[in-house]
């Protein structure tokens, strides 16, 4: 299939659920409790498994791993339809002073900004207008250019949760030295990542990789080579030492699974 009728046959599923699955959602969520969550529309494309379990599992890591708790001044890169903000804004345990997510997805903006921003006002969302073959191939702007519209030191925290998936070496090395930017001195990045290492199962992912990248170094691998973005994986070595270079230091072991999990502190 070309780039061009994937990206068509992508926005034509994604209106074919606006037709038929998201009123018969929108009909169960009157009649059921709890938080309103996104549309299937939005939800069924940040990934698999039960959306809000999926982020209530990230809020409870966070806070067993002790970077988050009240007080905790919070930036979700790539925050999609609001999987982490949602639960960290309906958690009564929890007082967020500060949170701020962006995303390419201007539905996802959107809906986060009516149905989380309005009832929480320190939960803010932006838009990133970042150029990807798979996500955003309109894109305004390069992200291996991008700068974080935040100050130096303004965060506590970083999530970036299915994002480096998704990041080419270049991005990669940019979001690594913009999130050792606006972190304060020991605060943490915990992003999840395909990496290319010789210690761990190279099976153990979510997806394949066939494609090798098309240049070297870093070493980097690709699900489609022609929507690169689509699934990237990267070389452990490689984005630890450009973490480092961004004064990210590696915090406990890395989680090896089907996406690897890793801390960084800000030294």
């Amino acid at each position: 299939m070309s780039p061009r009728r994937r990206r068509a046959s992508r926005a034509l599923k994604r209106r074919l659920d606006r037709l038929f699955l998201d009123p018969a959602d929108r009909l169960r969520q009157l009649f059921t409790s709890g938080p309103r969550l996104p549309p299937p529309s939005l939800r069924r494309w940040v990934g698999a498994g039960d959306f809000l379990a999926e982020g209530r599992w990230f809020v409870a890591e966070l806070r067993r791993r002790g970077v988050l708790a009240d007080g905790t001044r919070c930036l979700d890169l790539g925050c999609g339809c609001g999987r982490l903000a949602l639960p960290l804004a309906e958690d009564p345990g929890l007082a967020i002073p500060l949170y701020r997510g962006f995303d390419v997805d201007a539905r996802c903006i959107d809906w986060c900004r009516r149905h989380i921003g309005r009832r929480h006002p320190a939960f803010g969302f932006y838009r990133a207008d970042l150029r990807s073959s798979s996500y955003n191939p309109g894109g305004g702007h390069d992200p291996a250019r991008y700068r974080f519209p935040h100050d130096a030191a303004s965060f506590d925290l970083l999530v970036a949760a299915s994002l480096f998936t998704h990041l080419l070496p270049p991005a990669a090395e940019r979001f690594l030295a913009e999130s050792g930017r606006v972190l304060r001195a020991g605060g943490a990045l915990y992003l999840t990542a395909f990496l290319l290492s010789p210690g761990a199962d190279s099976d153990r992912h979510a997806v394949t990789f066939a494609e090798e990248g098309p240049s070297a170094p870093p070493r980097w691998r690709t699900h489609d080579a022609r929507f690169p973005e689509a699934a990237v994986a990267l070389d452990e070595a490689w984005l630890l030492a450009r973490a480092a270079a961004a004064g990210l230091e590696l915090d406990g072991a890395v989680a090896y699974g089907m996406q690897d999990h890793l801390m960084l502190r800000r030294r």
